[in-house]
Parts: structure tokens; sequence; C-alpha cells
């Protein structure tokens, strides 16, 4: 038994409870009625969910993890911080790994793979990711983000993937957006619901682009779309051991515990000062 399993299984329910099903409460009240919110609620509401569908499947994952750790089963993580990836083919090398492992062995691989001719190949892509589509659910809006995703695929790798390759921003920079609408199309019922989501995304629900509304859904769920955004990175792993690190001593070592637990005020602090909203899109209090 491997007791780092228990480490899995918490980080797992943290992402799950803490973090996705907070950023649901306000994608699914967007997402209900997207026509009657304005353009930028719209555009916040699709960053969240990228947010939230992360931590969903990828704290599902960690609990699995966890679990078969401490049943002495090793499994493999199926997350390895994609938001980080540098291209869309390196964003599916880490995104839902078992997933990807197994279309690759068992239909792109027998198909022919790359080891064919280009029309083919694109054959290949297609009908693999038209099955990946469909492996979510049997609706057409599965089936166009699957063909979404051949699309981009294959013109990364025939077209602009090189160029992308020398910048250093920009690679990691191009595929959020186009990301951000694919998952749109997995979170929507049909393609009539799609059209109108994507439209309001752009502005084009004849909604004003700012108002007391707007202001209001970025200021209560600002820090939680921060907070996701930084979790997809190893940062916090970095930060976790950074506090395992000792804390500078004390003048006297009567005083260390004194020392410690000021500097853990001192933390809490910044933080609470930084981010006051916190307590109202955490908990679910609202302002009067």
């Amino acid at each position: 038994m491997d007791s780092r399993g228990w480490l899995w299984m918490v980080r797992g329910f943290a992402k799950k409870l803490l973090l996705a099903d907070t950023a649901a409460v306000f994608v699914d009240s967007v997402y209900a009625s997207p026509t009657d919110v304005p353009g930028p609620a719209v555009l916040l509401a699709t960053l969240l969910f990228a947010g939230q569908i992360y931590w969903d499947f990828s704290g599902y994952s960690d609990i699995a993890v966890g679990a078969a750790a401490l049943l002495g089963v090793r499994l493999s993580r199926n997350f390895d911080h994609p938001y980080r990836a540098d291209s869309l083919r390196d964003f599916w090398r880490r995104w839902h790994i078992s997933l990807t492992r197994w279309f690759t062995d068992y239909v792109y691989i027998p198909l022919g793979g790359s080891r064919c001719s280009r029309s083919r190949w694109l054959l290949n892509v297609f009908l693999v990711w038209g099955l990946t589509g469909l492996w979510h659910g049997a609706a057409w809006n599965f089936v166009l983000w699957g063909l979404f995703f051949a699309v981009l695929l294959a013109a990364e790798k025939l077209w602009y993937g090189h160029g992308l390759e020398k910048t250093r921003l920009l690679k990691h920079l191009y595929m959020l957006p186009l990301l951000a609408v694919s998952f749109v199309l997995f979170h929507a019922a049909d393609l009539p619901a799609a059209g109108q989501r994507i439209a309001a995304l752009f502005g084009f629900g004849g909604l004003p682009a700012s108002g007391v509304e707007s202001l209001y859904y970025l200021r209560s769920y600002a820090v939680v779309l921060v907070i996701a955004l930084l979790g997809a990175t190893p940062l916090p792993a970095k930060a976790v051991q950074r506090l395992r690190t000792p804390l500078p001593a004390a003048p006297c070592c009567p005083l260390r515990s004194l020392w410690r637990w000021y500097c853990c005020w001192r933390s809490v602090r910044r933080i609470w000062w930084t981010a006051p909203s916190i307590p109202s899109c955490i908990f679910g209090f609202k302002e009067g």
C-alpha cells in the first residue's frame, strides 16, 4: 500500500468540490440562457467551464489513482497539466491520456497511422476524431466537436505548426480560444444551443458589452478563475515543496512557534486583502 494515495485522493476531492463545483454554479446559470446575459458574462462562463471540465476530469482521475495506490495498484496519471501545452498535439498528449492512448493504439495505428499517403492520413485523422466525438455522446455537437479538432490538428501539422514552434508565447496562447470554443460545443445540448452560446460569446447576443451585472460577475468569480488557471500549472506543486522547507529560525528558540504563527497570519492577510470576494464566490454569499 502506498500512503501517498491519500494525498492523491485529497487533491482530487479538492479539485472536484472546491473548484469544479464552484465554477459549475455560475457556468450552468449563464449557459441556461446565454441570450439574456451580456457577452463578458458568457466569456467568463466559457473560461470557467474550461477550468471546470479540467478539474472534474482530473479530480476524478486523481481520486482513482489514489484509491488504487491504497490498494497496492499503481495507475498512471491521466492529466499532465494540459494547459501548459505548446500545441494542440501536445495538448492531447497531456489531456485524458488513457483515452488518447486507447484511440491511438486500437484505432489510429490499425488504420495505418501516419505511415501512408497524405490523403489516407487525413482520412484516418477524421475517422479517429469522429469516433472520439461519438465516444463522448451520440449527438451531433459531439461529432462536430471531434471534427473540429480533426481540422485543427491536420492544419497544425501540415501548415502552421512549424512556424508556431519558433515562437515562445504565441504557441501557448493561440490554442486557448480554440479550446474555449470547443468546450462550448462540448457543453451544449445540441447544435442550436451551441450556436446561441458562440454568438453570445462573440458579442452577437444583442446586449451591451458591459454593465453592472458583468462587473458583479467578474468581481465575484475572477478569483476562482485565477485560482483555477494557476492550479492548471505546476505552480501549486512547487508551492507545496516550498512550504515543506523549514521557515527561517526565530531569533530565540522560545519564539519559534510565535514566529511560525506570524508567518501564517501574514500570508492569510495578504491573500484576504488581495481577494476580498473569496467568501462570496466559494460559499455562495451574496452582497445585499
